[in-house]
């Protein structure tokens, strides 16, 4: 599982409305890659489900809108984009009457209709037996999220292992206050006007619903859900459907890991109100907080630059820290990745959600004082492996490096990847927020200080019970560059992979020892015009180095096996089999 991240307002937005707004104004987003389904209910109406697609056993995510939300909205989007990321399924559940057109009864959705997310859950439950499942609500989403599951209590489905909700009113009736007071008027404006057009239209089929003139004298939150929430659902008035149906008192009776994110200057909730949702999860142990200061309704954005934000909260139900296998199962089915290719880094996260082998964090100590956090993972087998240290690229230890790792296991070895930023006390948090510190800090590294880490983290691989005494090594880009150094500086390596790495100077060729593999793309000129010299030098020398550039491919092509119109994943194809070849014939199966 990825670390947990640590939320940052971003200091370019200040205050809980531009938060709010951001997304809303600002963000654009290219629509996921979601079909739609019509799903007929038990009471003669429909709802309409934006489904991301992934097979049985594969992890999903279903997702709560908030109050007139739709599928366009900004962080459905992001959620749907992160679970693509990540190679999860997702379900948005439409609420009625926010999808494409009217829904066909009288009524409409509402802060605590919880029947219709149950029937949604039921529904995927039935269709995915074996893929683990989590839920996302979002404000409105959130509260009937919440509502119900503390009616369920326990009575959950086995593979419902955690839910997010974010931005939840909780009390509906101060809620609605608050939205009536300074500049959250702003937001009831806009809500009120969209639930008064679909009032006026459902009128036109359902006269006795409410008299149009009534409908359009219509001021507040509150006076629609007097005139036509309240009555039309069972309520006696607004009052009786806030008390009912706010998702405050049945917190205490939720049993399932469930992570709670808001913010204080949340301009439509009060923050006495999180004083109360504190206290109640105080006693229940199923209640995770994250009351943040800042971050408004539904923004959570950070990011050191306007035009890099992170979109935290999107984040948030796959890295809840209070559920480590969230999203992974025994009893799932797994594919055999042994002999198969790593993920690409939109795949990463799902390759370690869903790999079976061990893995743990260690924090190596290498001498003079110094650390580094290391990830390693193990083969599943039943005798004793070689080891492979793993040299990250310029963006630091990502999600990606890990997943080359868990396939580095898969494939028979011990992976060991060190974070040679970490004495460098790098922000947390995921790839695209630290890549860009990670790349100024990474030229600050000395080489002879690199090479010294590298040493200690092969002697620690070796003296491990189940490893061999024999190690290689493997890198990226500049950690390509990286291993390739590394067979100059260490007599007792066994082999070298080296992937759109640089050859250290010609002068320095002799040193090596251990056989070096190349694996180039024909697109990278400027690593690519260092080939012949290094070639023709340790030709020279008798040492064993062989390489391939493979034609149409970019650099960093097993990272982004989609580009170059296929010639990535063709590279890929080829690079990784020559990869575990080469240290099985030089390290030993």
């Amino acid at each position: 599982m990825s670390e947990p991240l640590i939320y940052s307002p971003a200091w370019w937005i200040p205050g809980g409305h531009l938060q709010t707004l951001w997304g809303k104004l600002f963000r654009q987003l290219q629509p996921a890659p979601t079909g739609v389904e019509r799903w007929d209910t038990p009471d003669g109406d429909f709802l309409e489900v934006h489904r991301l697609a992934a097979g049985h056993g594969v992890p999903r995510v279903l997702l709560l809108h908030g109050l007139e939300g739709t599928v366009r909205s900004h962080y459905a989007q992001g959620l749907l984009k992160e679970a693509a990321k990540r190679g999860w399924g997702a379900d948005l559940l439409i609420f009625r009457s926010c999808g494409s057109e009217p829904n066909r009864t009288r009524r409409f959705y509402h802060s605590g209709e919880t029947t219709d997310a149950a029937f949604a859950l039921d529904r995927i439950v039935t269709e995915f037996p074996t893929s683990p499942l989590a839920i996302a609500g979002v404000s409105l989403g959130g509260n009937v999220l919440l509502k119900m599951l503390g009616e369920k209590g326990s009575d959950l489905p086995s593979q419902l292992r955690a839910a997010a909700a974010i931005s939840v009113p909780f009390d509906l009736e101060r809620s609605s206050k608050r939205i009536n007071r300074g500049f959250s008027r702003f937001y009831q404006r806009f809500f009120l006007g969209s639930l008064r057009r679909k009032a006026q239209e459902k009128a036109t089929r359902f006269p006795d619903l409410a008299p149009p003139e009534k409908i359009s004298a219509l001021r507040t939150l509150e006076d629609f859900d007097n005139l036509i929430t309240g009555p039309l659902h069972g309520f006696r008035n607004a009052q009786d459907y806030y008390r009912r149906s706010s998702s405050l008192p049945w917190l205490h009776q939720i049993r399932l890991d469930t992570l709670l994110l808001s913010a204080i200057d949340d301009p439509m909730l009060p923050p006495d109100v999180l004083d109360e949702v504190r206290a109640v999860a105080k006693r229940n142990p199923a209640l995770h907080i994250e009351f943040v200061e800042q971050g408004g309704h539904a923004g959570f954005i950070a990011g050191r630059w306007p035009w890099r934000p992170f979109y935290y909260a999107e984040h948030v139900p796959a890295n809840n820290p209070h559920a480590d296998h969230v999203m992974s199962s025994p009893s799932t089915a797994v594919a055999d990745t042994s002999s198969a290719l790593p993920p690409d880094a939109a795949g990463a996260g799902a390759r370690l959600s869903a790999s079976p082998r061990h893995a743990e964090w260690v924090m190596l100590k290498t001498g003079d004082g110094d650390s580094l956090h290391t990830w390693v993972v193990y083969p599943e087998r039943s005798t004793k492996a070689p080891v492979v240290v793993v040299v990250h690229e310029i963006f630091g230890l990502s999600d990606w490096v890990r997943a080359v790792a868990d396939q580095l296991a898969a494939d028979g070895f011990i992976a060991i990847a060190p974070d040679l930023l970490t004495m460098k006390n790098l922000p947390s948090g995921p790839d695209t927020l630290v890549a860009r510190v990670a790349t100024d800090s990474i030229r600050t590294l000395k080489p002879e200080w690199v090479q010294k880490q590298l040493d200690a983290v092969a002697r620690y691989g070796m003296s491990l019970p189940a490893a061999q005494k024999t190690y290689g090594i493997v890198g990226f880009c500049w950690g390509g560059g990286v291993s390739f150094a590394h067979a100059v500086h260490a007599p007792n390596l066994g082999a070298s992979v080296v992937y759109y790495g640089v050859p250290p100077k010609t002068s320095d060729l002799a040193s090596v020892r251990a056989p070096v593999l190349g694996l180039y793309a024909g697109n990278d000129a400027r690593v690519d015009a260092t080939i012949p010299a290094a070639d023709t030098a340790l030709r020279a020398l008798g040492r064993t180095y062989t390489y391939n550039i493979y034609p149409g491919a970019g650099h960093g092509f097993l990272r982004n096996q989609t580009g170059m119109n296929g010639a990535n994943l063709t590279a890929a194809r080829g690079a990784w089999p020559a990869t575990i070849a080469w240290f099985k014939k030089y390290l030993g199966p």
